[in-house]
């Protein structure tokens, strides 16, 4: 009985992180589809002009 209760929990926990891994691709993925990247000194520098006058 406790060695059932037990492969239950591992069951969950092992598809809860199979879920978690599955959703991570996804959002991986999500990014490579979404177009070509920018270096972060440019993205940066885009966002330092934009605010600089607010600060």
């Amino acid at each position: 009985m406790l060695a059932e209760a037990a492969r239950k929990i591992h069951d969950r926990v092992a598809q809860a992180e199979r879920e978690q891994l599955d959703s991570l691709r996804a959002a991986i993925q999500a990014g490579l589809d979404s177009g070509p990247g920018r270096p972060a000194d440019e993205v940066f520098a885009e966002l330092r002009a934009r605010f600089s006058d607010k600060a």
